[in-house]
């Protein structure tokens, strides 16, 4: 027990303490004394912020939304294109290539930034803050595609020998493809040549059977003729001679 009781204290007050927590019921409150009062601390008055605009709470809100991991990635990226273009536009500066007003101007605000979203990423928020690495990945594939089709040295190059690749492998796919095609429809051709020289042999040895019977069958005919009149030639001369008449020749 706390406060001016020791731990083996037995009054009433510490022993209903004891079987209040042994029976499981909470321990009363401890009416507070009207004489006790607190000090007056001063409040902090807090200065009134403008309402941010329907477009800038929308972002807000969406930014929040994203991961730490992403936000760092991304700030990190804006770091290195920031310093790559310092660094292009302090050489044209320092060269005199350019408007010496205006790129000053520029160049010293694009600076102010730089370290502003330097000293951010340094801060504690994000100093702990790791991106994925499948994050990592994307993001340098994403770069790399950009930097590619934009035109820079050498990846442009790498590029375009990538897709002409690609290209020639597709056209010889396709030529490959048509030659197949010609070779299936040029073996259909002879298969129907065939087909229709192998009828048109059928059709002429059915018509020179079909001949050859014609002529046995009129040969047949001619033969039972010439035998119906030799049996008939015989028969007159064998009624002529019992009539007592000579034989015809």
């Amino acid at each position: 027990m706390r406060g001016e009781h020791p731990p083996y204290c037995t009054c009433k007050e510490c022993t209903k303490k004891r079987l209040g927590k042994f029976l499981g019921q909470k321990p009363e409150k401890r009416r507070k004394d009207p004489r006790e009062t607190k000090p007056v601390v001063p409040q902090k008055t807090k200065p009134l912020r403008t309402q941010a605009t329907a477009p800038i709470r929308f972002l807000r809100k969406i930014w929040r939304k994203i991961p730490l991991s992403i936000h760092k990635l991304f700030l990190s990226l804006i770091v290195i294109a920031g310093l790559v273009d310092i660094i292009r536009r302090g050489y044209l500066l320092f060269t005199q290539r350019t408007d010496p007003i205006r790129n000053t101007v520029i160049f010293l605000v694009e600076l102010g930034l730089w370290l502003w979203i330097v000293v951010i990423l340094r801060s504690r928020r994000y100093k702990y803050r790791q991106p994925k690495l499948k994050l990592v990945f994307i993001t340098v594939i994403a770069i790399t595609l950009v930097c590619a089709f934009a035109g820079i040295e050498p990846l442009s190059s790498y590029k375009d020998e990538v897709f002409n690749s690609i290209t020639d492998y597709l056209e010889e796919r396709q030529a490959i493809r048509e030659a197949a095609e010609i070779a299936e429809a040029e073996k259909l051709a002879t298969e129907e040549e065939a087909r229709i020289e192998s009828e048109a042999l059928a059709k002429a040895e059915a018509e020179r059977k079909a001949e050859e019977e014609a002529k046995a069958k009129e040969e047949r005919i001619i033969q039972e003729t010439l035998k119906a009149e030799r049996l008939a030639f015989e028969l007159i001369n064998k009624e002529r001679m019992l009539n007592g008449c000579m034989p015809t020749v």
